[in-house]
């Protein structure tokens, strides 16, 4: 019988098909983030695995907004149409402690096109601050980030090198509205090799994050995983030096290590 696990976040799902001999095949689809479902989406997951034989692979899923039983349980739904052997699905929380932290017990933060901070207590995920969405406590993310900086062209408080440089690297940035989450995230990485000339407002995002997310007057290390802490981590460290937390791991994309501690929740 063949593995399947999948990381899934905002912006696409990381996937490894682990075959019978342990050769493992990495690949990358769309994200199954519930934002995305509908009768279009199932419709094209439904062509792409055609082209899988599902009923001799068991598959374990990990996806944003599958902390929610009513989603997690619509997943597996339609997983189990596509006729896979067994299906599991929980969050990319758990993936993200998983690949971070395996059995021990510790605090991860998800960075990426959204922000989390949550306890990992005997394999389960607690204290959750954060990870409501895009329009609420997202502080410390690529969205995040976005946010800062398209209110800053819209006000026109960016300097001329900063504006000629956000006009180049994101072409439609005129057009962007600021309730969307895709496109306002992707302006942190169409600007992430200009990160220096935008020190400030990644500062800003950190500390806001720091601010809001931080359990008060408690020292502690801290696991980051995501693209946009991973890509920014010398500016989150001067933030989070700040209120006594260090930064213990950094991790940009979890499948690897995923795979890796696949022991823990393979049964």
């Amino acid at each position: 019988m063949k593995t399947l696990i999948a990381d899934s976040g905002g912006t696409n799902t990381d996937w490894c098909l682990i075959d019978e001999e342990g050769v493992k095949n990495f690949f990358v689809t769309e994200s199954y983030h519930p934002n995305n479902w509908g009768n279009n989406f199932f419709n094209n997951i439904k062509r792409f695995w055609s082209d899988f034989d599902c009923n001799s692979i068991n598959l374990y899923f990990f996806g944003a907004g599958c902390l929610s039983s009513s989603h997690s349980e619509k997943l597996v739904y339609h997983f189990e149409l596509l006729e896979f052997n067994s299906v599991k699905v929980n969050s990319d929380l758990h993936a993200a402690a998983y690949c971070t932290l395996g059995a021990k017990n510790g605090t991860v933060a998800i960075l990426g096109t959204g922000s989390v901070l949550f306890s990992w207590e005997n394999s389960e995920v607690e204290n959750i601050i954060g990870g409501k969405g895009h329009l609420e406590e997202d502080e410390g993310s690529g969205y995040y980030f976005g946010k800062i900086i398209l209110s800053a062209y819209l006000q026109n408080k960016l300097s001329e090198e900063q504006l000629t440089t956000l006009k180049s690297q994101c072409l439609d940035v005129a057009s962007i509205e600021i309730t969307n989450k895709y496109d306002v995230a992707r302006i942190a990485s169409q600007l992430s090799s200009n990160k220096l000339l935008f020190k400030k407002y990644h500062l800003q995002n950190f500390q806001l994050f720091a601010r809001k997310h931080i359990f008060k007057n408690k020292r502690f290390n801290l696991q980051i995983v995501g693209s946009y802490g991973t890509n920014h981590i010398d500016y989150l460290k001067q933030e989070l030096s700040k209120v006594n937390v260090v930064i213990e791991q950094v991790v940009d994309k979890p499948i690897s290590l995923l795979v890796e501690q696949r022991h823990l929740f393979i049964d």
